[in-house]
C-alpha cells in the first residue's frame, strides 16, 4: 500500500511518474492532498 501525496504548485509533471512508479510496486496506491486543510 502506498500513500501518495504531491504539494502545491510544484514539479507537477513529477506527479505522473510518481502515480506510475507507485502502481507498478503496489498493490493499492492512495493520491491524496497533501494539506488537508485545502
Amino acid at each position: 500500500m502506498v500513500i501518495l501525496g504531491c504539494g502545491g504548485d510544484r514539479n507537477r509533471l513529477k506527479r505522473c511518474e510518481m502515480a506510475q512508479i507507485a502502481s507498478r510496486l503496489a498493490s493499492l496506491v492512495v493520491l491524496t492532498l497533501d494539506n488537508p486543510r485545502m
